[in-house]
């Protein structure tokens, strides 16, 4: 049933009927048109709860749709969008078809918020379930906490900040759960593999860490290597430190350097194999320089095999009956 009531309502369908308002027609240009100071069009479902009435709704909404048991807003469409909104004169959209659209010049174009459940949830079946790209700023930003009041550089892809959490958590039954990469692409194929992995294929590194309290990159594993490098032009693995000299009075085993392997249950604390190779070779390679010695040793020293210095050698006898090779 329709009505026309005074100037305070232009039109109101009450029920009980199926349909509050239809408009139907092929040669139809236009199915609707409701312009309003506040309020362009209101939607209200079955026990909504507390609104009630069209002036409960916030000021200034273009559509405003809420219900209990089903969607606010619900649209198909076999055009580009099924539910399109646009803040100021952002203009038309670059983006492929999407389900739900949003555009705004200088605010959010879509937000999310819930208590208790995703406040944005995307799935596909054959392509990415959420995709944000941004042009000068993140393309993700993800907060948990207050972690948002972190100071991070805004050229990162993706900002995760948490003060309570784990600021990123992924899973995955495949090959890599999180694996970032910078540069040209690039298929680096096995490397790709791991919990977490990281490639470049430019002049930058795959992983960069910073820490100013503990340890930048920590490894640890129950039944393999804690950290393992690989490389096919350079160092394996490589180590600086711009650590001051040692301190008098601290132990040798406590003084800062590039490398440090420690053994805490009897095994070597570090170890350098060198294998056969039409090239040559060493497990170990100390470079002195006139001011420092090119190794050196605090405690026994026991060697198998020769010691061969590359210059002259003599064979010495000494006065306890042995005899010991200088060079």
């Amino acid at each position: 049933m329709a009505k026309d009531i005074d100037d305070a309502d232009g039109f109101i369908a009450s029920g009980p009927v199926p349909i509050g308002f239809a408009c139907l027609g092929a040669r139809i240009d236009w199915g609707g048109w409701m312009k309003g100071r506040e309020l362009g069009v209101f939607s209200q479902g079955p026990e909504l709860g507390p609104l009630s009435e069209p002036g409960d709704v916030p000021f200034g909404v273009g559509v405003f749709g809420t219900s209990r048991d089903a969607p606010g807003v619900w649209g198909t469409s076999f055009g580009p969008f099924g539910v399109q909104g646009q803040l100021g004169d952002a203009g038309p959209s670059p983006l492929p078809k999407a389900g739900v659209f949003g555009t705004a010049n200088n605010d959010y174009g879509i937000i999310g918020t819930s208590t208790r459940r995703p406040g944005i949830w995307g799935h596909s079946e054959d392509d990415n379930g959420v995709v944000a790209t941004s042009t000068h700023s993140f393309g993700v930003v993800a907060q948990s906490g207050n972690g948002a009041a972190l100071q991070i550089d805004r050229s990162a892809a993706i900002l995760a900040t948490s003060s309570q959490r784990i600021a990123v958590s992924a899973v995955s039954n495949a090959v890599v759960a999180v694996h970032a990469h910078s540069g040209a692409p690039h298929n680096f194929g096995l490397f790709k593999t791991g919990a977490v992995t990281a490639t470049s294929s430019g002049p930058f590194h795959g992983v960069s860490a910073l820490s100013l309290n503990f340890d930048a990159v920590h490894g640890r594993s129950g039944g393999a290597n804690g950290v393992t490098g690989l490389s096919g032009a350079e160092h394996g693995v490589e180590g600086l430190s711009f650590a001051p000299p040692r301190a008098p009075g601290v132990a040798l085993a406590d003084a800062p350097a590039g490398v440090r392997g420690q053994s805490l249950m009897g095994s070597i604390g570090v170890l350098g194999v060198a294998t056969p190779s039409f090239l040559s070779g060493a497990g170990v390679v100390g470079v002195g320089t006139p001011d420092a010695p090119a190794g050196f040793f605090e405690g026994d020293l026991t060697v198998t095999g020769q010691i061969s210095a590359g210059i002259k050698d003599a064979i010495v006898p000494f006065p306890d009956g042995s005899k010991r090779r200088l060079h």
